[in-house]
């Protein structure tokens, strides 16, 4: 006769939960392990002491260990949601943050979030001087403009050229011309006098 599986039986660090519903010869339990990992076992590796835990037992600890810039100061009792082990880590810019052991072993987690800060930072500040962009100061003429000049356009509601110029996030107006010409000439004259200084840098 077959040993019963028997709710609340303890097997090393495991308790069985009931009776796994499996399609094989074999006859599993579902067990909840100390961790708080619950699976589905053989049962005849339970009897037969085969199988102790959900494989936490072989898992090593990850505290004094370091990863990137995040050193491991504590592993936490509390266990992730998919019930893997969760780290409290330093990071080396002095912040403290919870992460599992997985992102840390598979480097998906290797700072605080700094790095990517810093990274998005010196994006945007590569290129600039008085928080002006050098680069867009460079770009080409948009396929859209009528002008051919940047920074001079048509107004309808004056029925002149328009010019004006951006500098430092502010936008200056050049005023409004009866010719194209004018209008190119008054922008140009601009660009002599608020964007060279930051070109020849």
């Amino acid at each position: 006769m077959a040993r019963p599986i028997i709710p609340g039986e303890r097997f090393g660090k495991l308790t069985v939960i009931k009776e796994a519903d499996q399609d094989s010869k074999y006859r599993f339990a579902t067990v909840k392990c100390d961790c708080g990992t619950e699976k589905n076992v053989r049962f005849d590796q339970l009897t037969s002491e085969k199988t102790k835990s959900c494989g936490c037992i072989q898992r090593k600890s990850e505290v004094g260990k370091r990863f990137g810039k995040l050193f491991v100061i504590e592993e936490l009792t509390e266990r992730a949601k998919d019930g893997r082990k969760q780290y409290k880590c330093r990071c080396d810019c002095g912040n403290v943050i919870t992460t599992k052991g997985v992102y840390l072993r598979q480097g998906d987690t290797l700072s605080c979030g700094c790095v990517k800060i810093n990274i998005m930072q010196n994006g945007k500040n590569r290129g600039k001087i008085d928080n002006t962009n050098i680069y867009s100061l460079k770009k080409k003429i948009q396929k859209n403009n009528t002008s051919g000049a940047k920074g001079v356009s048509y107004s309808r509601t004056l029925n002149k050229w328009v010019a004006y110029i951006n500098i430092n996030k502010r936008k200056i107006n050049l005023g409004a011309y009866a010719k194209k010409e004018d209008a190119i000439k008054a922008r140009l004259d601009a660009e002599e006098k608020y964007h060279k200084p930051y070109l020849n840098h």
